[in-house]
């Protein structure tokens, strides 16, 4: 199978998996109404570039190009990472990553976001800004800037039932607290400033879920006063005492944020796509990050679904993806491949194709700095590492041809 690539006509009927129509009849949403789906490429070919990956004007303009070369039309570019942005935001401070002049709150001098659909119009490639929705912060030491929210609104972080405030990790992304309006009502101003001011062709929101549901049960998340309040108001009892009114509790704040955030961005953009990287096992998604994909399909706030269904053998891969395809449309899913996970050419055609196999509406590529030299610090280094990625390079770009050929 990894000698040839299967164009999108031909279907794979091995796997039990493909059906001719799925007869899918959840609402259309705001942004298909309004002919968003002429927008979208015969087949997408996405790559998300990580906000570590580029430092000047030059570095993004280059991976604009580095990307188009190879046949990919789609970016997804970050530009919310931990409560900060690379694009002039209204609300948040300049991404530390970009080492700008602190003289002038972390300015550097150059406007990413800006300059990647710059040279996106250019080279006629999509750039989704990919937005890290609900992580506060992640460093053991607090931001720079005294405009951060982490400084503004420490209260709107999430809080242990032992009374434990998430602020500071050097490990883990701290979250922001979905439970509390304010919270929803701050994130839907950041999206809707992003919108307005950039004309994105989408917007892709990760980390749209809780922390995995604590073992230990004073390790649990949220009990501040603020939003145990509105458990008792909803519920009258207590969240150890009505354990699937609470996580039904915290599963509709999702619901409610992610509703909000599809308002605001079609509001601005109504021909844009909001998509979500998702937690590629549905149900574990659900039951223990309360994010509940299908559902904000069904609804029509979602156009998209990247499920991360990252994995090194192709077996696993297509069991990921199986399960997937019972719940969401092949035609709303752009799987993720973790080019990181595989260990060359042959594996990452192997996944590439079953892809196609399946007839989704296309690919997206984890990460850019697997394919390309860049500035990421999670870039594997050495001469063997040199070659795997110009290796890979040339896989995506001859399937990328082949397609166009098809």
């Amino acid at each position: 199978m990894s000698g040839a690539f299967k164009n999108r006509a031909g279907r794979w009927s091995k796997t039990g998996l493909l059906v001719l129509a799925w007869g899918y009849a959840g609402a259309a949403g705001p942004a298909l109404a309004n002919g968003m789906a002429s927008k979208i490429p015969r087949e997408v070919r996405a790559i998300w570039v990580a906000r570590w990956e580029f430092l000047t004007g030059e570095d993004v303009r280059n991976l604009v190009a580095n990307c188009t070369a190879v046949g990919l039309n789609r970016i997804y570019f970050q530009v919310r990472g931990r409560g900060d942005a690379f694009y002039q935001s209204s609300f948040e401070p300049w991404g530390e990553e970009l080492q700008g002049d602190p003289a002038r709150d972390g300015d550097p001098g150059f406007d990413p976001l800006k300059t990647a659909l710059e040279a996106a119009r250019k080279h006629k490639v999509q750039i989704f800004a990919w937005v890290n929705v609900l992580p506060g912060w992640k460093g053991a030491q607090p931001p720079r800037s005294r405009k951060h929210v982490v400084h503004t609104h420490p209260e709107w972080f999430l809080m242990t039932r032992g009374q434990r405030r998430l602020l500071l990790d050097e490990d883990s992304y701290t979250l922001l607290n979905p439970c509390l309006p304010e919270v929803r009502g701050y994130l839907s101003s950041v999206i809707g400033d992003l919108a307005s001011r950039y004309a994105v062709d989408g917007i892709q929101l990760d980390y749209i879920r809780f922390l995995r549901k604590a073992a230990n049960a004073s390790e649990d998340v949220p009990y501040d006063a603020a939003t145990l309040s509105r458990f008792r108001q909803a519920t009258g009892g207590f969240p150890a005492r009505h354990p699937e009114a609470w996580n039904r509790f915290r599963r509709v704040a999702l619901h409610q944020l992610v509703s909000d955030l599809a308002a605001r961005l079609h509001k601005c953009r109504p021909q844009a796509i909001l998509s979500v990287a998702a937690v590629p096992d549905l149900n574990l998604a659900r039951e223990q990050y309360f994010q509940e994909v299908s559902h904000w399909v069904d609804q029509g706030w979602v156009q998209e679904v990247c499920p991360m269904s990252y994995a090194s053998s192709l077996k696993e891969f297509q069991l990921s993806l199986s399960r997937i395809l019972a719940r969401i449309p092949e035609a709303k899913l752009v799987p993720g491949i973790g080019f990181y996970q595989l260990p060359g050419r042959m594996e990452a055609a192997d996944q590439l194709s079953f892809v196609r196999g399946i007839a989704a509406q296309g690919y997206a590529i984890f990460c850019y700095s697997s394919c390309f030299e860049s500035r990421s610090p999670y870039a594997e280094p050495g001469d063997p590492a040199r070659k795997k990625r110009a290796e890979l390079r040339r896989l995506v770009a001859e399937a990328n041809d082949q397609e166009a050929k098809d």
